[in-house]
C-alpha cells in the first residue's frame, strides 16, 4: 500500500497596501492646519475682506475659485503661511490660483518641506506667471484657471512652509494647493494574514493484485481402451 505524504502549501501573507489616490490637499479631503508663519512681515495685515482667518480658511477649504471673497491679500509682504497635513505624503504638484493683475499678485514662492520629526528635507523656489482667465474687474467676480507645477522628483513631507512674496510687497492669490498621496501604510500587525488552509492529500492505496479464481472443467483421464489379443491364422 502506497501512502502519499499531506501536501502542505506555504501560507499566502498580506501584500503591502498601494499608495493611495492622488488628491488635493485641502480640508475638504484631508485634516489640514495652515498657520500664519513667524517669517511674515511683522507690519503686514490681512486687507478689506481677507482677514486672517479667512485666508487661513481658503488655503484650507477652497479647491475652486468664484470670487474674490475667496483670495489672500496682505500688505506689506512678505507672507509666510505653514501647512501641516499630521502625516507624511508624498507630494507631487502644485496648483496655485495666482491673481491676474501684475500689481496684484505674488512674484515668488519660497518653499521649505519638512518631515514629521520637523527636520527639513527638502527646498525650493516657484517664480509663478499672473494667471490665466477670465478678469473682468478687481470688484467682480473672475474665473481663474490654476497653474500648475510639477515637483520633480516628488517631495515627502508632513508640512511646508511657503513665503509668498512680490516686488511691491503687495501680495494677492486666490489659492494655493499641493497634490499628492498619502505615504501612510496598514501596520502589518494589525493585520491578521490571510492563510491558506493546508491541503492535505487522501491517502492513495492501491488495490491487492489478486485475479479472480477461473473454474476449469477437471481435466479426467480418458479411458484405456484395450484391443482383444489378434489371433493369428495357423501357418
Amino acid at each position: 500500500i502506497i501512502t502519499a505524504p499531506p501536501a502542505t502549501l506555504a501560507p499566502i501573507t498580506a501584500s503591502p497596501a498601494f499608495p493611495s489616490a492622488r488628491i488635493q490637499l485641502c480640508a475638504d479631503n484631508i485634516p489640514i492646519s495652515v498657520g500664519v508663519g513667524n517669517r511674515s512681515n511683522s507690519s503686514g495685515i490681512f486687507k478689506e475682506d481677507s482677514t486672517k482667518e479667512n485666508a487661513v480658511e481658503c488655503l484650507a477649504t477652497k479647491d475652486l475659485i468664484a470670487a474674490n471673497a475667496s483670495s489672500v491679500f496682505f500688505e506689506p509682504g512678505p507672507l509666510e503661511l505653514v501647512f501641516d497635513y499630521g502625516s507624511l505624503y508624498s507630494l507631487e504638484k502644485i496648483e496655485f490660483w495666482n491673481a491676474a493683475d501684475f500689481f496684484y499678485d505674488v512674484d515668488r514662492i519660497d518653499l521649505e518641506f519638512f518631515d514629521l520629526s520637523g527636520n527639513l528635507v527638502s527646498n525650493k523656489t516657484l517664480n509663478p506667471s499672473v494667471a490665466i482667465g477670465n478678469f473682468q474687474s478687481f470688484d467682480q467676480d473672475e474665473t481663474i484657471d490654476a497653474a500648475t507645477y510639477i515637483l520633480d522628483p516628488p517631495v515627502e513631507a508632513s508640512s511646508v512652509s511657503a513665503i509668498f512674496s512680490a516686488e511691491n510687497d503687495v501680495i494677492f492669490f486666490y489659492n494655493f494647493i499641493f497634490v499628492g498621496y498619502s505615504l501612510q501604510t496598514l501596520n502589518p500587525a494589525t493585520l491578521a494574514p490571510a492563510t491558506s488552509a493546508p491541503i492535505t492529500a487522501s491517502p492513495v492505496t492501491s488495490s491487492p493484485n489478486t485475479v479472480s479464481p477461473t473454474t476449469l472443467a477437471p481435466i479426467t483421464d480418458a479411458p484405456i481402451i484395450t484391443s482383444a489379443p489378434a489371433t493369428l491364422a495357423p501357418i
